[in-house]
């Protein structure tokens, strides 16, 4: 196994032998951590979720790891489809950094990959009438990134009900490790609240409604 760092763009990443020419989605989180600089964490946040999406849909048993042509095709798309400059130049710095990547390891094309040891968590932001699911240890923002809401286990007692933790970093506000019944509305701020409307104790998940 050889393994280039690239220092001057992306210190973090590396490019390592590996069978197939791909791409982990971990590099492309941090690719976008060094591309981003001009975005909001909010903005990026936005992009790097629906670029996720397209990508796992375009190469569903990747399992992470997706072919370097699919990647460069869709962020391809992505540039054309941006409405505002800022976002083609996130594109093409990603793009440049990966074909920096490739050149910088000698090795031959076809045995790159490219990954990250330093990764940054996605995280998605649930707008207001949106339906989610999330499993326990599943984190999600509730209408902006200020308020992350996190599902620590499920359990039923007759009725099934749902251990939560919330917390504000704006206002202070939040809750640690308290349960909900299903049906019934978890407070999170003045006209913000979710609702369990669907506790699935046998898959562990649970579907919610968000009005924030």
């Amino acid at each position: 196994m050889r393994t280039v760092f690239l220092a001057a763009a992306l210190s973090a990443a590396s490019v390592t032998s590996a069978l197939g020419q791909s791409v982990e989605m971990s590099w492309l989180q941090q690719a976008g951590v060094v591309c981003g600089g001009g975005l909001t964490i909010e903005a990026r946040g936005d992009f790097e979720a629906a670029f996720s999406k397209r990508l796992k849909l375009a190469d569903v048993g990747s399992e992470g790891t997706f072919k370097q042509s699919d990647v460069e095709k869709l962020l391809g798309q992505f540039g054309e489809e941006a409405k505002e400059p800022i976002y083609r130049s996130y594109v093409e710095c990603v793009l440049n950094l990966m074909a920096v990547a490739n050149s910088t390891s000698s090795l031959p094309p076809p045995d790159i990959t490219l990954q990250a040891p330093v990764t940054v968590a996605p995280l998605e932001a649930i707008k207001r009438g949106q339906r989610f699911v999330l499993a326990p240890n599943d984190v999600a923002a509730i209408k902006d990134y200020s308020q992350i809401f996190t599902v620590n286990a499920v359990g039923d007692d007759g009725r099934p009900y749902v251990y939560f933790t919330w917390s504000n970093s704006v206002s202070g506000q939040g809750v640690d490790h308290v349960y909900a019944r299903q049906g019934t509305s978890i407070v999170m701020g003045e006209q913000c609240s979710v609702i369990p409307y669907k506790i699935d104790i046998e898959n562990s998940q649970v579907s919610f409604l968000s009005s924030c």
